[in-house]
Order: structure tokens, then sequence, then C-alpha cells
């Protein structure tokens, strides 16, 4: 089913994996502005999609609230957050201890989507 989100103003988190890139290309193909906001510069920098680039984990506070910001001072403010972060490389996970894998697991999945929703609400 297509939308029309013309004009709409999205924070996309998670831009540089398969899936928020997947989201954006729909999201730009339906009319949306977004800004996208990931943790690997290098990433972020080669992604094809249009719109200015905030470099943060959702994990760090500071780092919500500057693409937050940023979206206020480039977009004129928010109409939606889409959270496409996850883990998709486990290699972390050699010679560490289970405790260790899943506090990462939980930083990035669990307090970084609480982190975004928190900077994103008060907005």
């Amino acid at each position: 089913m297509k939308r029309d989100l013309k004009g709409a103003r999205v924070l996309l988190a998670g831009a540089t994996g398969g899936l928020g890139r997947e989201i954006g290309l729909a999201l730009i193909e339906a009319g949306a502005s977004l800004v996208l906001f990931a943790r690997d510069s290098d990433r972020l920098d080669a992604l094809d999609l249009p719109g200015p680039r905030v470099v943060g984990d959702i994990a760090d506070g500071e780092a919500c609230r500057q693409a937050v910001e940023v979206a206020r001072s480039a977009l004129g403010g928010l109409d939606g957050v889409i959270n496409a972060t996850g883990l998709v490389d486990f290699s972390f996970t050699l010679g560490n201890e289970p405790s260790k894998i899943i506090s990462i697991q939980l930083e990035t999945i669990a307090t970084g989507a609480l982190t975004l929703q928190t900077e994103t609400t008060h907005y």
C-alpha cells in the first residue's frame, strides 16, 4: 500500500543498514524529507539518500538531541521517527562473556530505542 507522505519530516535512525536504506528510499519516494542518523560516518557519507546527516549512537542522549535539533533547523520540525537500528554483525561475540554480549545487545536495542523515544517525545 502506498501512502502520500509529501512534506512529512522523518528522522531515520539506522539509516545506513540494509533495512534503514530501504525504508529511506520508500519514504523519499512517498514524498518525505529525511534526517539520516547512524553510527558509522563513512557509511553515512556514502549513503545514496538525500537529507542532512547526524553521526551518533541512539543510546547516546546527546546524539539523539543533536538529531532532533538538526531536524528542527534543517526541516523545520519532525512529523515522525523510525528506528531501524539493530545488530547484524555478531563478531563482537567472539571471546566475550555472555553477560557482555547481552549488555551490548541491550544497549543497542533497548536502551537506544528508549533514549531516542525520550528525546523525540519531548519535541
